[in-house]
């Protein structure tokens, strides 16, 4: 909840114009920049002094989702590929919290075949986005500029049979 919050700030003026996204708490103006950016705080120091229970290495994770998260809403959202490799990985990062959490040891195939899903889930909404957001996409996110709709098409394609493979 608090790199969401926290990306609600950073995306406050794009969300103004996306049909749905302006009604967000801060692109509606309903909460201040300040006030999200205190509860993006609070939410992440409390999700670290939780994780504290389950020991260093969940903690250990959870920084580095939420360092990668920051470095996501701060520009690597408008690199093409990178985006979509970054929200990957943010699942990859989840599936690691969670067994370290638990304290089991990941297997290489979870991590590979959440990774593959996550990245094809990724492509295909970048695609969506083109396609329902149409000639207006870059006002909404800068990146769909640089993507096009059979790059996409091709990419999920094969990113879909890997994944199936793989399962």
């Amino acid at each position: 909840s608090s790199v969401y919050a926290f990306n609600d700030v950073f995306d406050r003026d794009a969300d103004r114009s996306h049909p749905a996204k302006r009604f967000r708490p801060v692109a509606a103006g309903a909460i201040s920049v300040g006030q999200a950016i205190a509860v993006a705080l609070l939410l992440a120091i409390v999700s670290l002094a939780l994780a504290l229970r389950d020991g260093w290495m969940t903690v250990a994770w959870i920084t580095a989702y939420l360092v990668l998260n920051l470095i996501y809403s701060m520009g690597l959202k408008r690199i093409v590929l990178l985006d979509v490799f970054a929200i990957a990985s943010f699942f990859v990062l989840r599936l690691l919290t969670g067994a370290a959490a638990i304290a089991v040891h990941p297997s290489v195939w979870l991590l590979l075949c959440g990774g593959l899903l996550a990245l094809y889930l990724g492509f295909a909404k970048r695609r969506h986005e083109l396609s329902v957001l149409g000639e207006g996409s870059a006002s909404h996110r800068s990146v769909l500029a640089h993507y096009s709709a059979p790059f996409l098409d091709q990419i999920s394609s094969v990113l879909l049979a890997v994944t199936i493979v793989s399962y």
